[in-house]
């Protein structure tokens, strides 16, 4: 009852919607303390991202990282930059306690110049590799407004943490050809000489590595998706994910692998509807609870531990006008 008295008067909140579902939990013990219409499905919007996280972190190891790689291609004048699934790669050096920025372009051209310095290379040639978890750059029903207001943007393989998608920013429209032509003047700067055009190339299985960065690990990248509600990321970590399962990664198909994922027996979330990975337009509607059911409760009594399946969460408060 004492966990309860500061929830009184907390379901007369119908200035927020015409239709709400309002389930409160006591994080501590878990059992539910406020129950308001939480069993009618309402519409997710960006929300959905929790499962979305959850399918994420609880298929790959959290500790896992994405690797860019400058790899050698069909001659020694051939550099290939090959995309691994970082799309926060700092332009400069990279920052090591940072998320976004943690491998830097410039430490990958710093090696690749130094490999090629010492294999006697001056000039060369440089393409790129995308052919990693490939899919289509947007989404069905995305419209091309959000995306020019920085809504969102390409689902992507490479790119810089410079360009993500920001509201009100600049619309960046080939993340990988921006990040190549990047890399392509800070090679340029070590005094190579580097041809003008970048084409695709496939690299070779085998083929000797000039330089290597990797990105921060798995758990810090869905956190940051979804402190800053990054539909381009969550959609770009989501693909990786069911690609490196071995499944189609189109948009409805990685859809309905995440679906699968968090309703499997044994999952913690019951099951919902889901017909994309962040938040579509007419998205099918789901009730709180399941969005609510990966955040698992503590054991009697104690705080709450990291959930191994959830990233840090940001805690907010509504205040009523």
């Amino acid at each position: 009852a004492a966990q309860r008295a500061p929830l009184n008067g907390v379901s007369d909140v119908h200035w927020l919607a015409p239709s709400f579902g309002l389930p409160i939990r006591y994080a501590a013990t878990g059992p539910t303390l406020l129950d308001v219409s939480a069993q009618v499905p309402q519409t997710p919007a960006t929300t959905v991202k929790l499962l979305t996280a959850t399918a994420i972190v609880s298929t790959l190891d959290p500790g896992t990282t994405f690797s860019t790689r400058a790899a050698r291609g069909a001659s020694s004048h051939d550099v290939i930059l090959v995309a691994g699934g970082d799309t926060l790669l700092s332009p400069g050096k990279g920052n090591p306690s940072a998320v976004a920025g943690r491998a830097g372009l410039a430490d990958l051209a710093d090696q690749t110049a130094r490999a090629l310095r010492a294999d006697g290379v001056t000039s060369i040639r440089l393409h790129i590799d995308e052919r990693y978890a490939p899919g289509p750059w947007y989404a069905p029903g995305w419209l091309a407004v959000d995306v020019s207001a920085g809504l969102t943007g390409p689902v992507a393989m490479l790119g810089l943490s410079t360009e993500r998608p920001v509201p009100d920013g600049v619309a960046f429209s080939d993340p990988a050809a921006s990040t190549a032509k990047a890399f392509r003047t800070l090679l340029a700067g070590h005094g190579l000489t580097v041809a003008p055009a970048i084409d695709h190339m496939a690299v070779r299985v085998g083929a000797p590595d000039l330089g290597v960065v990797r990105s921060a690990p798995l758990t810090d990248l869905v956190a940051l998706a979804l402190r800053d509600s990054d539909n381009a990321l969550t959609e770009s970590l989501a693909r990786q994910t069911a690609f490196k399962s071995g499944k189609p990664t189109s948009f409805a198909d990685v859809a309905a692998w995440a679906k699968k994922t968090v309703t499997a027996p044994g999952a913690r979330t019951p099951a919902a509807p889901m017909a994309h990975p962040t938040c579509p337009p007419a998205a099918p509607p789901v009730t709180p609870p399941a969005l609510a059911s990966p955040l698992p409760p503590a054991p009697a009594g104690q705080v709450p531990p990291p959930c191994p399946a959830m990233p840090p969460l940001p805690l907010a408060s509504l205040p009523r006008p």
